[in-house]
């Protein structure tokens, strides 16, 4: 009987190794599964982390031809605003002669 026990308690034993052989085959299959779409992943963060950083290094550039323009627009306009200005003070001058040569 106590050999029998012993067989049984034998196969039970061997039964379980092979069921945690199976396991261990499907967990390095999982794992690589895993390693494989993570490294996937990774590139493709990579890619979009360097699309974004080219876009925001664009965004700045743009910014900064914006600025520029608009500062070179601002000198433009207040060039033109001081010219119509001497312009003016010039009439006004020329008026103000002829108003005292008539009084």
């Amino acid at each position: 009987r106590e050999a029998a026990d012993a067989a049984d308690a034998a196969d039970d034993t061997e039964s379980a190794m092979w069921d945690l052989r199976v396991v261990a085959r499907k967990t390095r299959d999982i794992v690589t599964r895993l390693e494989t779409q993570t490294g996937a992943f990774s590139r493709r963060a990579e890619r979009y982390l360097g699309a974004l950083d080219k876009g925001l290094q664009d965004a700045a550039s743009d910014s900064e031809k914006l600025r520029t323009g608009s500062l070179a627009r601002m000198e433009k306009l207040e060039n033109h605003i001081a010219e119509v200005l001497g312009a003016l003070e010039e009439k006004f001058k020329v008026a103000r002669g002829t108003a005292q040569n008539s009084a």
